[in-house]
């Protein structure tokens, strides 16, 4: 089941700067913690490339306690896989009444919709925005400050979710969103193991007022890698999973598997970073050969919000390449072992 922030989201920022990686903050209504967006993978077409501002119509309506619960269940900082990314969706809005204050026709509107979707710590998680004001950026934006502001309430230079209406195609209404888990994901006793694997009463549980705490997470990590407390990467796959080889399948099959298992992943607290140069199968590879296959995690830090990051970088002769030259050619070769079967 699907997480939905619709009515929770006041605005936020989001930043697509380079290929493989979505990043930005989304700010909820009446939470002062905006929630960090570290998320492999790539908009639609629409946003392919773009960094964007978006501001959502005030509401009159107060935070009901429902919506509170489930912002205190997001973990504030959220990493896995785009599922979908895109402000060219049209929805239908309930009846509503115009600034006149005459009635809308009962069947409702068509608007545009910003439409964000991944799959991060909580799951799936859904944002459709119909109606947010965006503003593009077209400058280099500074990395994001450790206590934010919150967007200015109001309409930023309305775009109207890019302002084009060519962006949707007009052919019939839009699919329903009805698969609330269209990827087949999540065992029916995933969310239980993983609360067991959380020590709730040491504060570090989701939505916590002060957030994880640092030193304690470390002094937690330390204690289980001296304790040989760890288990292969392989063991949070369902039980006979079989995943071929890289050289098996073409490179739309190994994008749905990245997807699969990063989301996977992601809800033990484990981040894959793709680098902008990896296409999908070589990340692939490199996931499976050198991470699933040959890396350990801690199980004692599942849902402590501590974040594991295995990624593409080091296998990747251009990255080790602008490393070197960053470290001013006191790097590692960048040719690399003659012996390494790197995928790239």
């Amino acid at each position: 089941m699907a997480i939905r922030l619709n009515d929770l989201v006041e605005g936020g920022v989001l930043y697509h700067r380079r290929k493989n990686s979505v990043t930005g903050q989304i700010f909820l209504r009446d939470v002062r913690e905006p929630i960090t967006l570290e998320l492999t993978g790539n908009p639609e077409e629409d946003l392919d490339g773009r960094s964007f501002e978006f501001v959502m119509p005030e509401s009159p309506d107060e935070t009901s306690d429902e919506d509170y619960e489930i912002a205190r269940a997001m973990e504030s900082r959220q990493i896995g896989v785009v599922g979908e990314i895109t402000a060219a969706r049209k929805v239908r809005t309930v009846a509503a009444k115009d600034v006149e204050g005459s009635a809308a026709t009962s069947a409702g509107i068509w608007q545009f919709c910003l439409y964000m979707e991944w799959f991060g710590q909580n799951g799936r998680v859904v944002a459709e925005l119909p109606g947010a004001h965006i503003r593009l950026l077209d400058i280099d934006v500074p990395p994001v400050d450790d206590d934010p502001a919150p967007p200015e309430s109001g309409p930023a230079e309305a775009e109207s979710a890019l302002g084009d209406e060519a962006a949707w195609d007009g052919g019939g209404e839009p699919d329903d969103d009805t698969d609330e888990d269209p990827y087949h994901l999540f065992d029916e006793d995933l969310e239980a193991q993983i609360a067991a694997s959380a020590d709730t009463e040491d504060g570090f549980f989701s939505g916590s007022d002060e957030g994880a705490d640092i030193i304690d997470n470390l002094e937690r990590m330390d204690a289980q890698m001296e304790s040989g407390d760890t288990m292969p990467m392989r063991d949070l796959l369902d039980g006979g999973t079989v995943l071929p080889a890289a050289d098996e399948i073409s490179e739309d099959e190994a994008a749905a598997l990245l997807k699969k298992l990063l989301a996977r992943f992601a809800l033990f607290g484990i981040a894959f970073d793709m680098c902008e140069h990896a296409t999908a199968r070589q990340a692939y590879q490199v996931l499976l050969e050198d991470v699933i296959d040959g890396e350990n995690v801690l199980p004692g830090m599942f849902g402590s919000g501590w974040v594991q990051h295995f990624g593409t970088h080091d296998s990747c002769p251009e990255c080790q390449r602008e490393l070197d030259e960053e470290m001013g050619g006191s790097g590692r070769d960048p040719a690399g072992d003659p012996d390494d079967e790197a995928p790239f």
